[in-house]
């Protein structure tokens, strides 16, 4: 007597039932593991079930795979394939409870349950290889249909970005001849040179726009081919249209420099200007603090070379005027003789303390304790030391050793109070 489940699924109890030795087994084995056992006929059934479950999954295979796809599928052949994977995932789920019920450690079971796991490999790996090729042949046409698009407008791409080119290479060339016209900078009159400086202002302004304008075109150029002819031309021309400005630009501010001319000084203050007190060479006036202070001022009221000694003469009066006279052909050599001639450390700082000393080297010249006069002399002592620091300090080489020395401390101290 043989046993049989009383229900189909899994859990039934089981009950006696008649052997039929004339019709195939349709109970199998009871399971040494204690698994339920699943009759023949029940699996036959479920397998069935599962393989049609995966023809209606191959048809939908057949019917959007890569021979069947368009351009017209670029944007939902995403939902056709996940159609697909959803008929596969239910596909697996029956599948699964199946192989569940299955023991591998049955031989025939076991047997069963390879069969299932074999037709879900296939069934998964058609999926899987039809995705991959559809999507493949979903981006050779994307690319196809762009190439398309771009092969009708090539042509015409080509010729505007050709024309572009030959246009920029014009604008190249003619501000490079424009330039190379100019003459040489040392047959420049301070005038011409002066004018080509305000007009290299606005060769500077091109030279900036064309760069853009060449990065711009360069760009396109990475994505439309024109003749190397024309390409090599314009490269040329913006080569050599830079280098030329570059050079005349260059040529022409160390003429200015070298003139003084300061042409591309945005606004000239000379009326702003503040020129030490004209030097008259007198014993004692201090020629060093003159000469620092005329150079400062001449620098910044940006006189032009040809004009230093003229503008040096209309600061100077009586002996030092006579002494320097026209014939200097540099401010250097003029001043370098205003130095040789009046620049005698020990003149200048006798009458600084003669000066000193003549007010405030009397005990009496202070004042009483408390009185304006004492701190008036106070006052005037430090701005005296201050000065003499300033003197030492703006020319340690000539009046430095002058003033720290002991006859300095003795003045000071000459009339001080105690």
């Amino acid at each position: 007597m043989a046993l049989r489940p009383t229900e189909t699924n899994l859990g039934g109890s089981l009950e006696p039932v008649q052997s039929d030795s004339s019709s195939i087994s349709t109970i199998l084995p009871p399971s040494p593991t204690g698994t339920v056992i699943v009759a023949m006929d029940d699996f036959k059934v479920k397998l069935k079930d599962i393989k049609k479950l995966k023809e209606e999954l191959y048809l939908l295979v057949d019917c959007y795979n890569e021979e069947t796809v368009t351009i017209l599928d670029k944007d939902y052949y995403r939902d056709e394939l996940q159609t697909i994977s959803n008929s596969l995932i239910n596909l697996q789920n029956k599948a699964s409870d199946l192989k569940l019920s299955l023991d591998e450690d049955i031989a025939e079971q076991k047997s069963m349950y390879n069969e299932v796991t074999a037709l879900m490999d296939e069934a998964k790996m058609r999926v899987s290889q039809n995705s991959i090729a559809v999507k493949k042949q979903i981006a050779n046409l994307i690319k196809e249909e762009v190439s398309t698009s771009l092969g009708h407008s090539a042509e015409t791409e080509q010729k505007k970005l050709t024309l572009k080119i030959k246009n920029a290479t014009d604008r190249f060339t003619l501000l490079k001849n424009e330039v190379e016209k100019l003459p040489d900078v040392n047959e420049m009159s301070d005038n011409d040179i002066r004018q080509s400086l305000l007009d290299s202002k606005d060769w500077k302004k091109d030279m900036k726009s064309y760069q853009s304008l060449k990065e711009t075109l360069d760009v396109d150029l990475v994505t439309v081919t024109i003749e190397e002819e024309t390409s090599e031309v314009y490269n040329t021309a913006y080569v050599d249209m830079v280098k030329v400005v570059s050079e005349k630009m260059s040529e022409l501010l160390l003429a200015d420099k070298n003139l003084g001319l300061f042409s591309l000084a945005d606004n000239k203050t000379k009326n702003v200007v503040q020129y030490p007190d004209s030097f008259g060479g007198t014993m004692g006036e201090n020629v060093f603090k003159f000469i620092k202070e005329f150079r400062d001022a001449i620098s910044a009221d940006q006189v032009r070379k040809a004009d230093e000694v003229k503008t040096l003469l209309k600061h100077l009066k009586g002996d030092a005027k006579t002494t320097i006279g026209e014939h200097h052909k540099s401010l250097d050599a003029a001043l370098k003789q205003l130095e040789d001639n009046y620049g005698c450390p020990r003149l200048i700082m006798e009458k600084y303390t003669r000066d000193y000393d003549k007010a405030l080297g009397n005990i009496r010249n202070w004042g009483k304790h408390g009185s304006k006069e004492r701190v008036d002399a106070i006052n005037r002592t430090a701005d005296f030391i201050r000065n003499l620091e300033n003197l030492a300090s703006d020319h340690p080489a000539h009046l430095k050793s002058e003033i720290y020395c002991k006859q300095t401390l003795l003045l000071l101290t000459k009339g001080m109070p105690h």
